[in-house]
């Protein structure tokens, strides 16, 4: 791909992330789902807390890849240009060549990042391999109802 192209590739990306969804909770079995939600679907960060023991998973999409399903990597989270460094382990879509982020967080290692989630305009993800930005619009009253549903927060 020329790099011209390649920009426009990112710059669609980064529109379609930022104006084609709405950010949302709803319960799923045996959890309460949090994230931005595009055509039915969680795009780009994917938050769940299970509703027994309070244990949240954060998910973040990765596009590009290879990468080793099951190896750790350094991915970063920002808002707003605050940077929240994650360790995070590779999981390898069911679906396509996309991958995913995951790390189970401590819930007061957590309430940073969901208050700036909350309170933010834009969160940008960055994998070893590409980034991508992610609009907050409605996150503020979405993580207001997940806290209602997650025991641990």
């Amino acid at each position: 791909m020329k790099p011209s192209a390649l920009a426009l590739a990112l710059l669609l990306a980064t529109v379609n992330a930022s104006g084609a969804q709405q950010w949302g909770s709803s319960p799923g079995p045996g959890e309460v789902r949090l994230g931005p939600v595009a055509e039915n679907e969680y795009y780009g960060i994917f938050i769940a807390c299970s509703t027994q023991d309070g244990a949240v998973r954060l998910s973040l999409d990765g596009r590009t890849g290879p990468y080793e399903s099951g190896s750790r990597l350094n991915v970063t989270l920002s808002v707003d240009g605050q940077p929240f460094p994650l360790a995070m382990v590779v999981t390898a879509s069911e679906v396509g060549p996309a991958y995913s982020f995951d790390t189970v967080v401590e819930p007061g290692a957590f309430e940073p990042i969901l208050l700036a989630l909350a309170k933010g305009k834009t969160a940008r993800i960055e994998t070893p391999r590409d980034a991508y930005a992610v609009a907050l619009s409605g996150s503020g009253k979405a993580i207001a109802e997940f806290r209602k549903s997650c025991p641990s927060l």
